[in-house]
């Protein structure tokens, strides 16, 4: 009896491994990017016109608004850290050097968004809104 080959795929031929390990890192490589660029900028362009608004002044670091533009910033570069680690793992896991778990990428996507949203929660947080009950801390003159 002779049996018909199945569907072809690639996962009999060398590499596959290791080619779908290091396209799994690009995941959290592309989630950083955009996080740390186009997310950044556009929740801290809400965040910091809010507060510009607010308080009346145009300079960031000398105005109740400089809290909030430090943690976009420590949010900003917490994203070039996760993107830079990785990239450095993709390079790693593409040249057959490591074996890895595959949920590792995605978990570092999750991380990657977790330290988005905290960074920005922070920032927002991090100066007093109209109405506010932390009189000793919201007054500024």
């Amino acid at each position: 009896m002779q049996t018909t080959p199945g569907p072809a795929t690639d996962e009999g031929r060398p590499g596959y491994d290791q080619t779908l390990r290091a396209a799994l890192w690009l995941l959290p490589a592309l989630v950083a990017l955009a996080l740390g660029t186009v997310g950044i900028f556009l929740a801290g362009f809400g965040i910091i016109n809010d507060c510009t608004t607010n308080y009346s002044v145009s300079s960031l670091w000398s105005s109740p608004c400089a809290a909030a533009e430090g943690w976009l910033w420590a949010g900003s570069l917490g994203q070039l850290v996760i993107l830079c680690l990785s990239l450095w793992w993709l390079a790693r896991t593409a040249r057959g050097r490591v074996r890895g778990a595959l949920a590792l990428p995605v978990l570092v996507a999750a991380v990657s968004a977790a330290w988005f949203a905290g960074a920005v929660w922070a920032a927002g947080s991090s100066y007093c809104q109209p109405g506010d009950t932390r009189a000793s801390y919201c007054d500024v003159d």
